[in-house]
């Protein structure tokens, strides 16, 4: 057994529920009899956990899935900076993105995060850093290679090596369906950029006619009072 204040990087699960879920293991491995949980502190902690709300994140730069869970007193700062502690990306420099257009636009300052959009592992926030255009795989785990088979016959051996045969086989697999996922998640994450881009200029576009207009209004004021002026003069 080694013993660690932190889940190890084989453990698949997400980032965000290690970080809820590793103070219940430690609470329900503790020996000292004055730190041991009691039962109502380990189901209070547990319903706390399932009553919050998990929205799914894929982070682009790093082509990684992101779980994040929010309880109904925090809101989108604190979604934010969540995010933050798992991508090092500060809020200000986060481009969220929620279904063609910027999460601002279904989630208010205030909104509850149990109140946040469904989202889910197919449909989820996109994520892009502002200040950083590069791409990288962020899981660079190596795969184990598969056990070599031995040309005599063990009846306990070959369920040995069948057993980490299997393991490694479902290991590609779940690297096989992460690479298929990000290739379809790149793909809607790219149309939904290019939504937003072109809302926005059209927002520019809206503002620049305005300007011309004023503009132009503002130079016939000027050339109708130059007018007057010289008519006066005269």
């Amino acid at each position: 057994i080694q013993w660690s204040r932190e889940l190890p990087n084989s453990c698949l699960l997400s980032q965000g529920i290690k970080k809820h879920l590793t103070p219940i293991l430690a609470g329900l491995l503790e020996v000292n009899p004055q730190k041991m949980w009691t039962f109502e502190k380990f189901f209070g902690e547990v319903t706390n956990l399932l009553n919050k709300k998990k929205v799914f994140v894929y982070f682009m730069n790093k082509l990684a899935s992101l779980r994040v869970y929010l309880d109904k007193t925090q809101h989108l700062e604190d979604f934010q900076l969540l995010l933050t502690e798992q991508t090092d990306v500060e809020p200000g420099s986060q481009i969220l993105l929620l279904e063609d257009s910027l999460l601002n636009k279904h989630v208010e300052p205030n909104t509850p995060g149990t109140s946040f959009p469904d989202t889910s592992d197919g449909n989820p926030v996109i994520m892009f850093a502002k200040n950083n255009n590069g791409v990288k795989f962020g899981d660079e785990r190596e795969l184990a290679t598969f056990p070599t088979l031995p040309n005599l016959v063990s009846v306990e051996n070959d369920a040995t090596l069948a057993k980490s045969a299997t393991a490694v086989g479902y290991a590609h697999k779940r690297k096989i369906e992460q690479y298929t996922k990000c290739a379809r998640i790149m793909g809607m994450a790219v149309k939904q950029l290019v939504e937003v881009i072109s809302q926005q200029l059209d927002k520019l576009q809206d503002v620049s006619d305005k300007c011309k207009t004023l503009t132009k209004a503002t130079e016939n004021q000027l050339a109708f009072f130059s007018q007057s002026h010289e008519a006066t003069r005269s």
